[in-house]
């Protein structure tokens, strides 16, 4: 796990690492309440990615040291959201952003002392893109929540790892 903090904090400018974690907002076209929806196993690749919308809450776990969760987002040109990740027993959660051709575009391991993951994003274009989820180490299990909103803060800078991108490989 040190050497993944390690590539992290290397690569990743430091007011990323320590950028206070803000809540999510419901969408203004979405119900007073969040839907909340429940992964299905297998999805861990695109294949079998689960579908996600604006206003979801994903409950989901992790089952074996070393599966990625996969889920299925169809964003149009533009389109701001603010993925998160929130506390179930997993602890330290990694969340990427991929492009329908697998081209990494953010990812998010670390978030101060926040153990779980948080981007916020604004689509290129209109299309499918792919979220993913594992245990920070790939080496861990348990649950936790994915919610996918609209922010209500101006974005933060993306982050792209690409020497990540291999754990998230499909």
């Amino acid at each position: 796990m040190f050497r993944l903090f390690a590539l992290l904090a290397a690569t990743v400018p430091l007011a990323a690492l320590v950028a206070p974690v803000q809540a999510i907002h419901t969408p203004a076209h979405a119900s007073d309440s969040w839907q909340v929806v429940f992964e299905s196993e297998p999805n861990n690749d695109n294949g079998a990615a689960d579908p996600l919308a604006m206003g979801d809450e994903m409950h989901a776990a992790i089952g074996v040291a070393g599966d990625v969760d996969c889920f299925r987002f169809v964003a149009v040109a533009n389109q701001e959201v603010l993925f998160e990740t929130h506390p179930g027993d997993i602890g330290w959660t990694i969340m990427g952003i991929f492009s329908d051709d697998g081209t990494q575009l953010a990812v998010d391991g670390l978030h101060g002392d926040h153990p779980y993951s948080r981007i916020q994003f604004v689509f290129p274009s209109d299309g499918t893109y792919f979220v993913k989820v594992a245990h920070f180490a790939f080496d861990g299990t348990g649950t936790y929540i994915l919610a996918a909103g609209a922010p209500g803060v101006v974005p933060l800078s993306s982050t792209s790892l690409g020497r990540v991108k291999s754990r998230f490989a499909d």
